[in-house]
This record gives structure tokens, sequence and C-alpha cells, in this order.
């Protein structure tokens, strides 16, 4: 659709972002919900690979419990299906958001395991990424995830604080950040210098916005790759 980026402005800035040393810990496609039908995602997650870039993704798990899962113009016949494409494609790390959407839409959670067990399938690395959740419910999750797959989770991974995204981008934040002296940045984001940093991941959204500090409301968007 039209909310997408363009692929060959996102491939152009990614080529460019690690010629510049960007990306020396990684790439990490965020959203919005990327796995969805008229994404981009899987080939540029396949472009990122063949650059040679950790790629990670964040996804809410909604087709953790479909039978047909639509990607871009690829179908997929389930989840395991798609974690086994999203490897072969390059990606090395899923980051699984586990939040507030659980209570009102009960049958997420189930999706997220479902997912979660597919990524210990195909041995791709994965994060569950705790916003407005309790303790008691990431705790749930591990439980019910050992039942399923029946033993010990293997690719199951902690993520530190300097990796998590927060939400919407510009849509979020209202207009783009704009500054002429890069050292002021931190006083006009909306995160002030509380927490203010150079991430380890570049956070690129769908529709080609940027984003920055995860204290800010929707990580503070940086402008548009476009």
């Amino acid at each position: 659709g039209s909310d997408w980026a363009d692929q060959e402005v996102i491939q152009s800035f990614l080529k460019e972002a690690k010629a510049f040393g960007l990306l020396d810990r990684g790439v990490n496609f965020t959203g919005g919900e990327t796995l969805i039908a008229g994404s981009p995602i899987l080939d540029l997650i396949r472009y990122a690979s063949r650059l040679g870039l950790n790629v990670r993704a964040n996804t809410n798990a909604w087709w953790g419990g479909s039978r047909r899962i639509k990607v871009g113009s690829e179908e997929f016949n389930g989840p395991e299906d798609l974690v086994r494409a999203l490897r072969v494609a390059g990606l090395q790390m899923m980051a699984l958001s586990l939040d507030d959407r659980y209570e009102r839409y009960k049958g997420l959670f189930e999706k997220m395991i479902r997912v979660a067990a597919a990524c210990e399938a195909n041995g791709i690395l994965y994060q569950v990424v705790m916003t407005d959740a309790s303790s008691a419910l990431h705790g749930e999750f591990l439980r019910r995830l050992e039942e399923k797959i029946g033993h010990v989770p293997e690719y199951f991974c902690s993520v530190g604080m300097e990796m998590v995204d927060v939400g919407g981008s510009r849509s979020w934040t209202g207009e783009q950040l704009v500054t002429k002296d890069l050292a002021k940045l931190p006083e006009s984001s909306p995160c002030q210098t509380k927490g203010f940093y150079r991430p380890y991941y570049l956070h690129v959204s769908p529709t080609g916005d940027l984003r920055s500090c995860m204290y800010a409301p929707g990580s503070g968007s940086f402008g548009n790759t476009q």
C-alpha cells in the first residue's frame, strides 16, 4: 500500500548506513506490524542479510493462530512455515511484543506462544519485549511455552533496555524533531536528557520513519528515509 516506504529507498539507506558504521550491531524492522499482506519486510530482511547485517524484527504475533498467512505477496501455511521462511530469509532474532493487548485480545497470548515454539523449532533467537505487562504474565509465558515444546527453551533471550522499541513513530510524536545543532538534540527530544543514547539497533518503521530514544513517546522521530 501507499503507507509502505519505497523498497529501493530503504535498501539504499541500509547500504549507506552500513558504510558509515551505523549498523555494526544490526538493524531492527519494526512497526506497527510488518508481517502482513503488502509489506516489503521479507525482501528487506533478505537484502539486509546479504549486506551481512544482524537482522531483528518486531511482531505482535497476530499470525500465530492462522492457517494461511500472507506477508507481502507471499503466502505461508501456518506460523511454522512463516518462521521457517524468515530464517531462510536471514532473520536472526524475533522480538515478540508482550503488553496489555493480551488483556483485550485473549487469543493473542496463545498465538505468541505458538510463534515462540516455532522459533525454537527453527533455531531463531527470540525475545519478549514487555511494555505494560506484569512479571506474572512473563512467567506464565515461559511456563506455557515449556509445556508446549516439552523442554526448557533454548533460543529465548533476555532483552536489554537499550534494544526496546516502545511504540509508534511520527504519528505518535507529532512532527519530526528540528534542530540545527546535533549536540542540542537530547534537549529537543521529548525524553530530554533522560536516557538519550546512541541505539544499538537502528529502528526503521514500515513508513520509513527513523526512531531514537526509548524514553521518548514513540521513540522520538528523527525524520524519514524518503
